[in-house]
């Protein structure tokens, strides 16, 4: 399993962060469940089938998965991500 999903609470902790932490947190615990589509747990589960259906790597199946969730809108960003990456382009970031 590939490390973005293996440790992915160390990323939304520190993304959390600034939020401020609640006892049993429900933005946090229900990535341990078994039942939201996000879940750790379930996300494993669709890794593990895809590269099983699809006889390819979990890396492979990971890293699809993750390209189509990258193209579902942030609920309050939308394609933020994207429109940064636009901009270090058209800014010349790349060329040093």
């Amino acid at each position: 399993m590939p490390d973005f999903v293996a440790n992915r609470m160390g990323i939304v902790n520190c993304a959390n962060e600034q939020y401020g932490n609640l006892p049993h947190d429900p933005a946090i615990e229900r990535h341990f469940s078994r039942d939201w589509d996000n879940a750790v747990f379930v996300i494993t589960k669709r890794i593990l089938a895809l590269a099983a259906s699809e006889g390819i790597t979990t890396s492979d199946a990971a890293n699809r998965l993750a390209d189509e969730a990258c193209q579902v809108p942030h609920p309050i960003w939308g394609h933020r991500s994207r429109a940064i990456a636009e901009g270090l382009v058209a800014d010349g970031w790349g060329r040093g």
